[in-house]
């Protein structure tokens, strides 16, 4: 059990005896209702705790340290045991914190900065995306590096790896990362639907494996200013490149009513779109919405209180709608598929991760189709398209997260792998 200690200058939270997961929701909560309004440092006290009950207990505490790095002030952790340091072992952050005596302190989560970067089904990608542990692959969305790393083990000393990203704050920590350590992995920074004209630039004619992570960086979520999160007041932005396009608050302050319902209905699947987009007009009418905590109370206000969901905020949807409104993002995997076959050497592998149904329905779809080859009515004697298989699809159903690894890493529950080789020649079809 924990209880709550107001203390000069901080707030106590003191954990004693046996956490079990109903225990550990529970203080959850209380960082999601009222972390932002606590001034001064929170600490957390294990001196008096015995033991973590077992992996769901963990599993919630790893999200409440998920909760205080968003919450950018600063916090300590003391009296850590042996429990306490398998937890952070386990998501790899007990050197990052430092931990090797009894007190460690994070002012405003310094030494968490790379903590959050989890690589999604690491074992899973490896496995399925290197064929030739020589060949060259591309890392369509290196981020914190985390998949890059995982495939740089697995390659030998004549393999190659080309990482893309067009956030530049994702490319600086790659560069601080891999730059001058492991000359096998070439950084680039642009978007990877330039997939094609970048590898003419390096002189690449086929690669061996593409992955695409479609999930949002934590590099994105935890950096302030970027405006991808409603748990800080930040700048609307939601910009993966922060040099090109409309921000977030140029769409919901520009486009009409209509304009944004539709987002919100296509890309967010949100069901209030339309109390929600009227709502929007109706503020902007008096101030211009520039802040992700004024939109995050738009809509909370929209939405019935009876219907807020029970595991996400309110506004949840309305942030993802806009931000692939935004970034252009499911338009981007369709184009970088049938970019990345044409780049694939024969038996090369597709790996594509997913985080919510309208991604993993492109790749779905697009997959079944560069599979079909043939689009002629199936009523056509002979195939007049001329169009021809071009890949086969090796996962007929996605590959999901383990229990284990949602455990200790919660934000991978939703995760699909998709998986799609490249066929050794052109295959004539008929119908």
């Amino acid at each position: 059990m924990y209880s709550r200690l107001l203390e000069r200058d901080c707030v106590k939270f003191r954990f004693e005896g046996v956490l079990n997961k109903s225990e550990a929701s529970l203080l959850k909560d209380d960082f999601k209702r009222n972390g932002n309004h606590i001034n001064g440092t929170i600490v957390l006290d294990f001196a008096r705790l015995k033991r973590i009950l077992d992996y769901n207990a963990a599993g919630e505490l790893i999200e409440c340290l998920y909760l205080l790095k968003k919450r950018g002030a600063p916090f300590a952790i003391t009296g850590i045991n042996s429990d306490i340091k398998r937890v952070l072992s386990m998501i790899g952050v007990n050197s990052l914190f430092g931990i090797s005596s009894d007190v460690e302190d994070s002012q405003n989560g310094g030494s968490m900065s790379s903590l959050l970067h989890m690589p999604v089904m690491e074992s899973e990608v490896t496995k399925y995306l290197i064929k030739d542990t020589g060949g060259v692959y591309i890392d369509c969305t290196l981020g914190g590096g985390g998949h890059a790393a995982a495939i740089l083990k697995v390659l030998s000393p004549g393999g190659r790896l080309i990482g893309i990203d067009r956030d530049k704050d994702a490319i600086d920590i790659a560069r601080r990362r891999f730059c001058g350590k492991d000359n096998r992995i070439d950084i680039l920074r642009d978007n990877y639907t330039n997939l094609r004209s970048l590898l003419n630039g390096l002189k690449i004619k086929g690669v061996d494996g593409i992955l695409l992570d479609a999930g949002l960086s934590s590099i994105q979520i935890e950096k302030q200013g970027r405006g991808f999160s409603f748990q800080r007041d930040e700048p609307l932005d939601m910009r993966m490149d922060r040099t090109y396009g409309k921000t977030a608050a140029d769409l919901v302050n520009e486009l009409k009513e209509s304009e944004i319902k539709g987002i919100l209905i296509e890309y967010g699947e949100e069901r209030f779109a339309g109390r929600i987009s009227r709502e929007i007009c109706k503020k902007r009418r008096f101030s211009r919405i520039s802040t992700t905590m004024e939109l995050a109370e738009i809509v909370s206000s929209a939405v019935p209180v009876r219907n807020w969901p029970k595991k996400i905020h309110p506004a949840t949807r309305t942030f993802q709608a806009l931000r692939i409104a935004v970034n252009d993002e499911l338009n981007n995997i369709e184009k970088v598929i049938f970019e990345g076959v044409q780049a694939l050497k024969p038996l090369g592998r597709f790996c594509i991760i997913t985080f919510h149904s309208l991604e993993d329905r492109i790749v779905k779809n697009t997959f079944a189709l560069l599979q079909k080859g043939c689009t002629c009515p199936v009523d056509m004697p002979v195939c007049a398209c001329g169009k021809k298989p071009l890949l086969k699809v090796i996962t007929k159903k996605p590959l999901k997260t383990s229990d284990k690894e949602v455990m200790l890493n919660p934000k991978a529950r939703s995760a699909k792998l998709r998986v799609a080789e490249r066929l050794v020649k052109d295959v004539t079809h008929s119908c």
